[in-house]
């Protein structure tokens, strides 16, 4: 009888367990997120930056249309001092012959110009332009010759009385 006993129990709690779980419970609303405050994730330009160095320098040795390109779109950054964290600066052609991780500048410009690595689109104000057409045909033919100093501007010698 003692078996019937511990039957009876266990029968009981099983049949007890069954009906609870199957017992309505009220239901709870789910759980809503509460709504961001407004405004919340504007995101603020920058800040102006302050005028940067000349945009070109007399005697750059470079050719007219290279120097306008790289007054234009490359010294913001490229300039004196540079910005953005620009490795080197691009006023004349003696700065185009230096060294930047073992190749020439001149060779870097023309890949960075190619693979459109450059210019760097970094959040600014006012924006960072992209090159164009013209401007990026301009630099690669530029590098594609090798990267020449400008023609030697005839000096007419002084008159003579």
């Amino acid at each position: 009888m003692h078996l019937r006993a511990w039957a009876f129990l266990i029968v009981f709690g099983v049949v007890l367990f069954v009906v609870v779980l199957r017992m309505e419970r009220p239901h709870r609303p789910p759980k809503v997120k509460a709504p961001e405050p407004a405004g919340s994730h504007v995101e603020m330009p920058p800040p102006l930056e302050a005028p940067w160095g000349p945009p070109s320098v007399p005697d750059s040795d470079l050719p007219a249309n290279v120097d306008d390109v790289l007054a234009k779109k490359c010294r913001r950054c490229h300039g004196s001092p540079t910005r953005h964290s620009a490795p080197f600066p691009l006023y004349t052609w003696a700065d185009t012959r230096g060294q930047h991780h073992g190749r020439l500048i001149v060779e870097r410009i023309g890949w960075a110009v190619e693979t459109g690595f450059m210019p760097n689109l970094i959040p600014a104000n006012p924006p960072v332009e992209r090159l164009t057409d013209a401007e990026k045909q301009v630099l690669l033919a530029w590098v594609a010759a090798g990267g020449p100093r400008a023609k030697p501007t005839a000096h007419r010698a002084p008159a003579r009385e």
